[in-house]
């Protein structure tokens, strides 16, 4: 970066480039023929984003989280209530918009038919998900725009837009529903002082999404063609937030 530029200005700039690998990563999602192409650009780009706050002394600055406010019995219980109210909108209202506006999708995720690369999925790679898409549009969303915004709830609005906007391959019914699910998570970060029951809740609400018992046991548990990763039990085209 140019070093001219203001500190503010860069650390913006900064965070723009993160946000980009996520735009990024669903354009790759698009162009995966695969489910090994599919899970490798997910990997991929959100290690890169992790990678980017890491080594640019701005992001690292901004990624720094502040102390739990609430005792842990709190914090646990708004994690549960946070999570059981997004899936009730991945369960609902997802189907219901997807249902209406179907052709509004460009992609899907490839149907898992490893136990092996599903548990690989669900443990490694929504933990991977959950923690970089929560540093980046709940932390560092927080550290560097907060200061932009004289409403609070236009604050929660505009990160829960991005956030839903970043889901955008996966068309209308996921970038409403991740939409929704940005104000959950943001409110609880903002009830909590820290993005980590928002890192925690974020990856256990994906986790039910796509737990299907006898499939995780190693049996078929969801129907050929859904395209739901791990799990028939929602839309078809859901994958995860």
């Amino acid at each position: 970066m140019p070093k001219n530029l203001p500190s503010e200005g860069k650390t913006a700039a900064a965070f723009t480039a993160v946000v980009a690998l996520f735009f990024l990563n669903d354009l790759a999602f698009i162009e995966a023929d695969s489910l090994g192409q599919w899970l490798a650009a997910d990997y991929a780009f959100k290690v890169a984003a992790l990678e980017l706050i890491l080594f640019l002394a701005p992001l690292r600055r901004a990624a720094a989280d502040q102390k739990l406010t609430l005792l842990l019995t709190e914090t646990t219980l708004l994690v549960l209530v946070a999570g059981a109210f997004v899936i009730s909108v991945f369960e609902i209202a997802y189907p219901l918009i997807d249902e209406a506006l179907p052709e509004t999708a460009l992609q899907e995720m490839p149907e898992i038919r490893s136990a092996s690369v599903c548990w690989l999925n669900m443990t490694f790679g929504l933990a991977l998900t959950a923690i970089a898409e929560e540093l980046v549009f709940r932390r560092l969303f927080y550290s560097v725009l907060r200061p932009f915004f004289t409403s609070s709830a236009l604050f929660v609005l505009a990160s829960a837009v991005l956030f839903g906007l970043i889901h955008w391959s996966g068309g209308v019914a996921n970038v409403v529903s991740a939409t929704i699910a940005g104000i959950a998570l943001r409110v609880l970060m903002l009830r909590t002082g820290s993005v980590l029951p928002a890192i925690v809740a974020h990856y256990l609400i994906n986790f039910v999404l796509f737990f299907d018992p006898p499939y995780a046991l190693g049996g078929l548990g969801y129907s050929a063609g859904t395209g739901a990763g791990c799990s028939d039990s929602i839309a078809p085209r859901l994958r995860a937030m």
